[in-house]
């Protein structure tokens, strides 16, 4: 599996913050099925709560879009602004 360079970046810059002992980071991956809703949404509420519970320092989303099928802008800076993560999207 080729690995992909967009996020060789995320990686080099973890390891320059470590000193050389081990740390430890929180992983997540999380299939929202079909993009997030907008706030006050069960959908994008449910998905808020369990990524707040897991309190990952990383997390990956599936099926996250640039804009819903109506051409709305995705909710996914409110949800990130929310939980307080910076974000980036990749395609």
């Amino acid at each position: 599996m080729r690995f992909p360079r967009r996020i060789l970046p995320l990686f080099t810059l973890l390891l320059s913050l470590s000193d050389g002992a081990a740390v430890e980071i929180r992983i997540a991956t999380f299939n929202v099925r079909l993009g997030l809703g907008s706030a006050g949404e069960s959908e994008r509420d449910s998905a808020q709560a369990v990524i707040a519970r897991v309190n990952p320092d990383i997390i990956g989303l599936q099926e996250v879009y640039s804009a819903d099928r109506a051409g709305n802008p995705s909710d996914l800076d409110d949800l990130a602004a929310s939980l307080n993560y910076p974000h980036v999207f990749i395609p």
